[in-house]
Parts: C-alpha cells; sequence; structure tokens
C-alpha cells in the first residue's frame, strides 16, 4: 500500500487509475484537430449528398457546436470542450450515431448516413495518424514517476477503445508507465458504470476499494464512486471562465484539481 495526498488529506492506496482523454493528453491538443477533420469531412459529404444545404437542415455554425460538445473560434478552430458533453463522455460508436442520425434526418437512408459518418472516421483518422497532434498534460510525467518510485501498480480506464488508447499512450511514449489499459470494447457497461474500473483492477490484483481514480468528467467520478474507489479526484485545468467555472461540472469527485502539482504519492516504506 502507499499513500496519496491531495487537498490536505491523505488516502492509502494500492493503485492508482487513470481517465485517458483530458487526464493523461491535453484533450483539445489531439481531440480539437480531428473533430475539426470530422466536422468538416462531414458537412462536405452532407452537402454533397443531401438536397439542399446543410444549413436549411440546422447544421449551422451555431448549431455546430452543440453536435458532440465543442466549442469554437469564429473560424471554426475547436478551443475547448464541454467536460459533460458527447465528445468528452461518450463512446465512439455513441458519437457516430449522432452523426447519423442527423445525417438520416437530412435525407439520406440509414445505411448511407452509416456510410458517410465511416468514411468521415477514416479521413480524420488517417489525418490524426500522420500529425500526432498530442501532448501530456502538464506535470503527469512527474507525477507517473512518483507512483512507480512508490511501487504502486497504474491502470488507464477509457470511453475510447483499447486499440486507439494504446496507440495514443506509445505516441506520447508513457505506455510503459500502465500494466493495463482498459478500453470501452473490453466491458459491457461504459462509465458511469464500473464495469471498466472493476475490470482495471481485476487485472491490477487489487480491490476497487483502495485505488484512486483520476478523471476529468463526472462519468469518471461517478465511475468511481460506483465501484467503491477510495478516493475521485477529478483534474479541471482553467478555462476562460477560470478553474471554480470547471470544477463546478464534478459534483461527484471526492476532491478538484486544477494540476498534478496538487497532489503527492509516497510508497508504505517513505518517510516524508
Amino acid at each position: 500500500m502507499g499513500m496519496i495526498a491531495v487537498n490536505g488529506k491523505s488516502y492509502a492506496i494500492a493503485g492508482l487509475l487513470f481517465d485517458k482523454d483530458g487526464t493523461i493528453l491535453d484533450f483539445v491538443s489531439m481531440w480539437g484537430p480531428w473533430c475539426e477533420w470530422l466536422l468538416q469531412g462531414y458537412i462536405g459529404r452532407l452537402e454533397q449528398s443531401a438536397a439542399g444545404s446543410v444549413m436549411s437542415l440546422g447544421l449551422t455554425p451555431e448549431f455546430l457546436p452543440r453536435l458532440l460538445g465543442t466549442m469554437h473560434q469564429p473560424d471554426g478552430r475547436i478551443v475547448d470542450y464541454d467536460r459533460n458533453g458527447p465528445l468528452a463522455m461518450g463512446t465512439m460508436p455513441e458519437l457516430f450515431g449522432i452523426l447519423s442520425w442527423h445525417a438520416y434526418q437530412a435525407g439520406l437512408s440509414w445505411a448511407e448516413a452509416k456510410e458517410l459518418v465511416e468514411a468521415c472516421r477514416l479521413e480524420a483518422e488517417d489525418r490524426l495518424a500522420k500529425t500526432k497532434p498530442i501532448k501530456p498534460l502538464p506535470g503527469l510525467i512527474a507525477l507517473l514517476e512518483a507512483v512507480k518510485a512508490a511501487g504502486m501498480p497504474m491502470a488507464v480506464v477509457t470511453a475510447d477503445d483499447t486499440g486507439p488508447a494504446e496507440r495514443h499512450l506509445a505516441w506520447m511514449g508513457i505506455r510503459h508507465y500502465f500494466e493495463t489499459v482498459v478500453g470501452n470494447d473490453l466491458a459491457e457497461r461504459g462509465k458511469p458504470f464500473p464495469d471498466l474500473m472493476e475490470l482495471a483492477c481485476r487485472r491490477l490484483g487489487v480491490e476497487c476499494a483502495s485505488v484512486a481514480i483520476i478523471g476529468d468528467t463526472n462519468a469518471d467520478m461517478r465511475m468511481g464512486r460506483a465501484a467503491g474507489a477510495a478516493v475521485t479526484i477529478g483534474i479541471a485545468p482553467p478555462d476562460e471562465a477560470g478553474f471554480a467555472d470547471v470544477a463546478a461540472r464534478l459534483p461527484d469527485a471526492d476532491h478538484v484539481i486544477a494540476a498534478y502539482a496538487e497532489l503527492s504519492v509516497r510508497g508504505a516504506t517513505d518517510e516524508g
């Protein structure tokens, strides 16, 4: 067992679980470009496939952020995201289902809508693999090193599928820190249900009640509570509205931090 300290309180833990997007990696650095490419291809193909313009279908620049929960600059660049929206909390099938539904409403058959979205997905994935616009959150590596030095196992539990999650960690050069990666495709139910966390803990050989979970959405916090985690920690780097606004979106967190520097970890034999 080791200890994790946050906001003046310490918890005995046997392992540490991390969400991936927005927790390990800077969310907008990767998913911003990916979503821009996805939506650009989607709108372009929809205009070619449907009768009339997408404007007449209600897919205006003002509406686009509501599709997947993104925040855009006037030029269309994605600069932030809704921590409780589809892009942050949803699975890939759920995201593609949203887009397919709107394409169906535009007049395509359900089969055509799915084919259109799949073409957009492949294009966005190809561009992502070529550019790898991804970076870890500040302070993450230092925390991973501290947990490793304390002798505690770590795992990733993500709404992403396992294969892509493995690739993203490898792109950042940090896959070796984690004993296992559990994606949404490995469990019957994703977040906020406890299934992902329970599977990760079984793989680590620890009890759910003896681990800490860190995430950036309330679905992560609810998953932790449902599984009986020792402590749920939300990470909420301030946006333009400030820390309090982001932290308020994590009502089920035991603690909310703005940066990893606010956490400290030590092993059972450490004195300080």
